[in-house]
Parts: C-alpha cells; sequence; structure tokens
C-alpha cells in the first residue's frame, strides 16, 4: 500500500482538494482544474532547479541556504518542498542528493510514488 498518512504539513495539496471540492461532480471542470493544478506543480519544480542552479553556478559551488530556498520560494510548509523536491527530482534526477548530500531513493515506494507523477 503506497497511500499512508505523513506527518508533514502541506498547503498546496490541502487547498486544492479544498477547492476542487467546492466544483460541482461531474463536470470536466475538475479534470481541467487538476491539469491546472498538476501544472501549478511542474512550473514550481522548475523554478526551484533554477533557484539551485543559478545559487549554485549550475553545481560548481555547494549549495548554500535550504532556509533562503524555502522562504524565497514559499516553501516553508515542509509537505510543499517534499511535494516539488519530488517533482524536481524526476526532472533532474540527483537534485535531491546534491542539496542533502543523500540518495534519495531510499525504497522501492518512494521510487513508485515518484512515477507516478
Amino acid at each position: 500500500n503506497i497511500f499512508q498518512d505523513v506527518l508533514h504539513r502541506d498547503t498546496l495539496v490541502k487547498a486544492f482538494l479544498d477547492q476542487v471540492f467546492h466544483l460541482k461532480p461531474g463536470l470536466s471542470l475538475r479534470s481541467t482544474f487538476l491539469a491546472q493544478f498538476l501544472l501549478v506543480l511542474h512550473r514550481k519544480a522548475l523554478t526551484l532547479i533554477k533557484y539551485i542552479e543559478d545559487d549554485t553556478q549550475k553545481g560548481k559551488k555547494p549549495f548554500k541556504s535550504l532556509r533562503n530556498l524555502k522562504i524565497d520560494l514559499d516553501l516553508t510548509a515542509e509537505g510543499d518542498l517534499n511535494i516539488i523536491m519530488a517533482l524536481a527530482e524526476k526532472i533532474k534526477p540527483g537534485l535531491h542528493s546534491f542539496i542533502f548530500g543523500r540518495p534519495f531513493y531510499t525504497s522501492v515506494q518512494e521510487r513508485d510514488v515518484l512515477m507516478t507523477f
């Protein structure tokens, strides 16, 4: 079972779910709303990658401050950072270990979750 409770607070998914359930069921509007949400997540992941590339001169220097990244990109909620980092890792493999200094794929389950995005 890949679905399990997480302890990290997030605002991105909670806000999306709150909004999507206010839409009338059965309309194609929900699928359009979901597509737009996924585009926002993708743009945030690309922005995170560009931020890190600029901060490290494309990997020539070590990454300076995760705290600044979280504030600058409005990813202060741990769950939001995890979601965007997962998408960024899919786009640019190895990014997580570059930032955190440890391998991202610690289990088959995490890999499978990433593949669903």
